[in-house]
């Protein structure tokens, strides 16, 4: 009786053969899914997001006036507590743009309320050319005559506690024409400062 029950065991039991290919069988599945793993890691390597730019506080910045081709590189104030960038009067005027006929919006700021003109321009930010539209402003009490909102900040981050990261790419893709500052030196040719920027920041 007991030699029977024995007997059954081993005729249910998987023979040696079966144990190997279970075996090996389990192994090349554990080895394609290694495959399928490394795969898809590298798919998500080559997904990665591009290199995000890094702006300081202040930054030198090319505005382009696209009816006329003029440009002027200035000195911006990168502030992504406003809204929507702007540009000094006198700028806009030497760039061409038509404030007589320009839409007007109603803007809030640190300089109170007013109705300021809405014009179309390119800002050349590093090499990077952002199509917008800036309000215009009297800016000749302030220390820089262009504003860089959050609006135009799309891809850039921002370092407060540096300046002059950047400069604006060689534009030629247009005609441009060079302004001239009070001090009679070109503001497309105004180098940017050297040394250390300050530490303190500046009004706006």
């Amino acid at each position: 009786m007991v030699e029977g029950m024995d007997a059954g065991r081993r005729a249910g039991a998987p023979s040696r053969g079966s144990r190997a290919l279970m075996r090996g069988l389990t192994g090349g599945l554990a080895m394609l899914g290694a495959l399928l793993l490394g795969s898809s890691s590298a798919g998500a390597d080559e997904r990665a997001p591009e290199r995000v730019s890094v702006l300081g506080r202040k930054e030198r910045v090319r505005v382009v006036a696209p009816d006329t081709g003029k440009s002027g590189e200035e000195l911006a104030r990168i502030d992504t507590g406003a809204v929507r960038s702007s540009i000094d009067t006198d700028l806009a005027r030497e760039l061409g743009l038509d404030l007589d006929d320009a839409e007007k919006v109603t803007v809030t700021s640190s300089l109170g309320r007013e109705e300021r003109p809405l014009v179309s321009v390119t800002l050349q930010i590093g090499d990077r050319s952002i199509r917008t539209r800036v309000t215009v402003n009297d800016r000749s009490h302030l220390s820089s005559p262009v504003l860089i909102g959050r609006h135009d900040l799309d891809g850039f981050l921002v370092d407060v506690t540096k300046t002059h990261l950047t400069r604006p790419a060689v534009d030629t893709s247009a005609p441009t024409s060079t302004t001239v500052d009070p001090g009679g030196l070109p503001r497309s040719l105004d180098p940017a400062p050297k040394g250390p920027a300050p530490a303190l920041m500046s009004p706006r």
